[in-house]
């Protein structure tokens, strides 16, 4: 799965949506399915999302805390 932007002309404008598609084969054939548009989620979430289809750490390791559940 991976997040997709599609621009399309409309009226002079460039519009753009934001989906998440999912290939697969079909014999020799590569397709793909439309699994979610989200066009409607905020810019930060939709580039954690990205991140997180491409299997990329969110936080990077340094900035983790553990802190010691049992004193």
């Amino acid at each position: 799965m991976h997040l997709q932007e599609v621009r399309t002309r409309r009226r002079g404008k460039v519009c753009r949506s934001y989906v998440i598609r999912e290939s697969y084969r079909v014999g020799k054939q590569v397709k793909t399915r439309q699994i979610a548009n989200v066009i409607r989620l905020p810019e930060d979430v939709r580039e954690v999302l990205a991140a997180a289809l491409r299997k990329k750490p969110i936080v990077p390791l340094g900035a983790l805390q553990a802190q010691e559940a049992l004193d």
